[in-house]
């Protein structure tokens, strides 16, 4: 393997590992962050499924 190539497949090879190390970062740290952020689409959807008393 020529010098060139092998330096590309190691910056591809870091590059993919920054990848998921910042994935499993933001589903394990900050994942009660983004639940708890009140401008999440799903916290919307869950105070919308909600019973409320008839309109009368």
């Amino acid at each position: 393997m020529n010098k060139p190539v092998r330096r590309v497949a190691i910056a591809m090879l870091v590059l993919f590992a920054l990848l998921v190390l910042n994935a499993n970062y933001i589903q394990v740290i900050k994942a009660t962050t983004y639940q708890q952020d009140p401008g999440n689409t799903r916290v919307l959807l869950e105070e919308y499924e909600r019973q409320r008393g008839s309109i009368v």
